[in-house]
Formats: C-alpha cells, sequence, structure tokens
C-alpha cells in the first residue's frame, strides 16, 4: 500500500524529464497512471498471495519436528 502511493507521487516527479519519450499522453494523465498500477499490484498481489497459501498448507508441528 504504501508503495502505491509514494508510486505515483515518484513518477510525477520524474515525468518532467520523460516528456521526451511521451507520445500522445498527457504528463500527468492519471489514466496511464491508473493503467500502470493495477497490473503491477494484480501481480504483486498473485506473488504474495500463492507463497503464502503454500505456507499455511503445511502443519507447523511436523515441521518443526523434522527441523531439529
Amino acid at each position: 500500500m504504501l508503495g502505491l502511493s509514494i508510486g505515483p507521487a515518484g513518477a510525477a516527479l520524474v515525468t518532467r524529464f520523460l516528456r521526451a519519450f511521451l507520445f500522445g499522453v498527457d504528463v500527468l494523465d492519471p489514466l496511464m497512471f491508473a493503467a500502470t498500477a493495477a497490473p503491477l499490484t494484480v501481480i504483486a498481489t498473485h506473488a504474495i498471495v500463492r507463497p503464502a497459501r503454500r505456507a499455511t498448507a503445511v502443519d507447523p508441528v511436523r515441521c518443526i519436528r523434522t527441523e531439529g
């Protein structure tokens, strides 16, 4: 969540240096910011949830007995 607030603010600051690469897009276009943040949020959520589900499927007592 912190990245979703810091990221667009940082991107807004960097866009003035990237104007030469932005053809036909406004520098602070909110649709482009959303179109970039949405897939990254989905990917990050998937990267967090999948391993967490696998970790919760393991019996903790069994893991402790096998490690020692």
